[in-house]
């Protein structure tokens, strides 16, 4: 799992920033953030993650975050293994 953050991390710093090239999804968002505002995606990133967060527990409930985590927990532990 820390190999893949690792690559993550190296790929948006090292070619798409530089080039002023967006992925797609949150990371994305940042980089247009970032370079139409200067504020830094280090700051972004979660404040995008919160709301997003909030808009689902708001919409699909209360159940569905929880289901959600433990998934990503297990499979986090698998991965990690």
């Amino acid at each position: 799992m820390n190999c893949i953050l690792h690559t993550f991390s190296l790929d948006s710093t090292a070619f798409l920033l530089p080039h002023q090239i967006s992925g797609s999804g949150v990371s994305g968002l940042d980089v247009i953030i970032f370079y139409a505002t200067g504020i830094p995606m280090g700051y972004t990133y979660p404040a995008i993650n919160v709301v997003l967060i909030l808009a689902g527990l708001k919409i699909l409930g209360v159940a569905f975050y929880y289901s959600a985590r433990a998934s990503r927990q297990s499979a986090v532990g698998v991965l990690s293994g």
